[in-house]
């Protein structure tokens, strides 16, 4: 073994080592400290040193603690709102998310004040009109989730403006097939057909 280096009088984390107190198995130096906590604890040098040991094991206990007095903060585990929330960071940051390709994977994100904390999100749906029968909905789809972008909708309003629903011209603005539909009287399928088969579907075109 080589020469042991004295501990003795170093601080680490609020701790102080009083003295050497004999050697371990693997023939490494023992030191005899003083926690910040008060405690007496032995522990090697070279655990002190490379900083895998802070304290007696209260440290720990304290981080252990504050960690899971943060998860618990919102109480709101087990609730639609927290799964719509965990819902929207699955799709933008879970690469196995089955959605992932069309959120994270192209570029969608959550603003930092959400992200980082589920309260923020929470006292935005509740003062903008969250309701257990609506969803969280992107006003625009090129951009993220973020106050300005989001709103809370049914199910009808949000099929309409997702990405992937179709929209053609129809009296001067761009709208889903399914308003087209609704505005004509015609049934989806054939207002659907006649996108398909590149028809115009302007007013003009089209009789109820």
């Amino acid at each position: 073994m080589g020469t042991v280096k004295n501990m003795r009088g170093h601080r680490f984390n609020g701790c102080e080592v009083l003295k050497r107190s004999g050697t371990n198995s693997d023939k490494r130096a023992k030191w005899l400290c003083k926690c910040r906590c008060g405690n007496i604890f032995e522990v090697t040098g070279k655990s002190i040193r490379n900083g895998h040991v802070k304290s007696c094991g209260c440290y720990r206990k304290e981080v252990t603690k504050r960690r899971g007095k943060k998860n618990a903060t919102h109480g709101d585990t087990n609730t639609r709102l927290y799964n719509i929330y965990r819902g929207m960071k699955q799709r933008c940051y879970y690469t196995n998310s089955h959605n992932y390709e069309r959120y994270g994977g192209s570029g969608i994100k959550i603003c930092k004040e959400w992200l980082d904390d589920f309260s923020n999100f929470k006292k935005w749906a509740i003062t903008n009109g969250y309701d257990e029968n609506l969803s969280i909905d992107r006003i625009n789809n090129k951009k993220g989730y973020e106050p300005n972008n989001c709103r809370w909708v049914d199910a009808k309003t949000q099929t309409r403006n997702r990405s992937i629903t179709k929209r053609a011209v129809f009296q001067g603005r761009l709208i889903t097939l399914g308003e087209i539909s609704e505005i004509t009287g015609m049934s989806f399928s054939k207002v659907h057909y006649m996108y398909k088969q590149g028809k115009n579907l302007d007013a003009t075109k089209i009789r109820k």
